[in-house]
């Protein structure tokens, strides 16, 4: 008997030339379409994400699915699917506001297949970034509140600033000399003058 594959045409709401084709299994969950649907667009894993059912219209009915343990884990997509041409908006991130149009565009007889679903079967369009407001950290940021004066951990360790440091065997800090006697600071010869 075939097993039946379910191909997915996946865009985003409003870049729907951005598109990707996904097949997986009926039984898989909603969580392994959410998985598949991430990676296919490079994003980072989603830690909030909900699923509507919608008409033929895209019109959203009450939320279906939501990510948690008892949602997208063990919610087999064959569950929620009645119609052919199923559709679903999915928000893959509810923080950054990622909705995508999720279609089920076939169902697919399969003798004997030795692939690992889910997987990408086509893509359409260069994903845009997740976070594209996010500023990356640069090293010149990296500035003292108060002074205003760049640091850097390598700095403060490379100038001997926690030489006098020591932690015990129990993980304590305390501040003294080791065996090793440390050399005496050098007077500012300016303030003597």
């Amino acid at each position: 008997m075939a097993n039946l594959i379910f191909r997915f045409r996946v865009s985003l709401e409003d870049q729907e030339h951005i598109m990707r084709m996904i097949d997986i299994l009926p039984n898989q969950t909603f969580s392994d379409l959410q998985q598949v649907i991430g990676t296919a667009f490079n994003f980072e894993v989603a830690s909030s994400a909900c699923f509507y059912k919608c008409d033929h219209n895209w019109i959203k009915s009450k939320k279906m699915i939501e990510s948690d343990p008892e949602g997208t884990e063990q919610t087999a997509l064959k569950e929620k699917i009645s119609d052919p041409h199923q559709k679903f908006y999915h928000v893959y991130h509810l923080e950054a506001g990622w909705n995508f149009l999720v279609e089920l565009d076939k169902i697919i007889p399969v003798n004997n297949s030795i692939v690992d679903y889910p997987f990408v079967v086509d893509a359409k369009g260069k994903a845009p970034k997740q976070f594209p407001n996010a500023k990356k950290i640069d090293d010149e940021d990296e500035s003292d509140p108060e002074s205003g004066e760049n640091y850097h951990d390598s700095e403060l360790i490379a100038d001997g600033s926690f030489d006098d440091m020591l932690i015990d065997e129990d993980g304590n800090e305390s501040v003294g000399s080791s065996s090793e006697e440390s050399p005496e600071p050098e007077e500012d010869q300016s303030s003597l003058e």
